[in-house]
């Protein structure tokens, strides 16, 4: 049985996988360029929690020097 693959299809494949390569660098260029492996709560929202968690902890200690 032979398969046939329309050029139109390899074609959407490869943009794909670029657009996908794309998206990667991007953000890896971004988290290298603000030295931050988190810049947006969507990045990683347990992470994000995690913060902000030790953001006010810290700022609670703050207060009771």
């Amino acid at each position: 049985m032979v398969l046939r693959v329309a050029q139109q299809t390899i074609y959407g494949s490869i943009i794909q996988r670029n657009n996908a390569s794309l998206a990667r660098l991007m953000e890896t260029n971004l988290q290298s360029s603000t030295q931050k492996r988190i810049n947006a709560p969507s990045d990683d929202p347990n992470g994000a929690a995690t913060v902000l968690q030790t953001r006010c902890d810290l700022s609670q200690l703050a207060q009771y020097k």
